[in-house]
């Protein structure tokens, strides 16, 4: 099945991105993967300087993680309510990495074998 993969930051543009991402993917019969970079604060190389709160990696990963969840359900519901039950539904799926956005990106593209990247402005 081919794949758009869809970077978000869970801003309003991204959202809006994801939306389109998604109606796109029903008119080409694909699927999305949500995508999200984050950094975890304690390894940021101000984290010395700057007083931050104390979450490690695995606490930032699965709030990331409930976001993601939380996004795809939306537009899932979203697009149910519009769409007819009969016609093709696009199955959304989600991951998040450490790292800068353009590496994230890159890497979810290759894993995913996708030719498109949808991302808000």
């Amino acid at each position: 099945m081919k794949t758009i993969v869809v970077a978000t930051d869970f801003s309003p543009a991204a959202e809006n991105a994801a939306r389109y991402a998604l109606h796109f993917a029903k008119n080409i019969k694909a699927g999305i993967k949500l995508c999200h970079a984050f950094k975890v604060p304690a390894e940021a190389p101000m984290a010395a300087q700057v007083a931050w709160p104390l979450e490690d990696y695995e606490t930032v990963k699965e709030d990331v993680a409930a976001d993601l969840r939380s996004l795809a359900d939306k537009l899932a519901n979203e697009e149910k309510a519009v769409s007819e039950p009969s016609s093709f539904h696009p199955e959304i799926t989600y991951g998040s990495e450490v790292g800068a956005v353009t590496d994230v990106a890159r890497n979810f593209i290759a894993g995913e074998k996708s030719g498109l990247l949808v991302m808000g402005t």
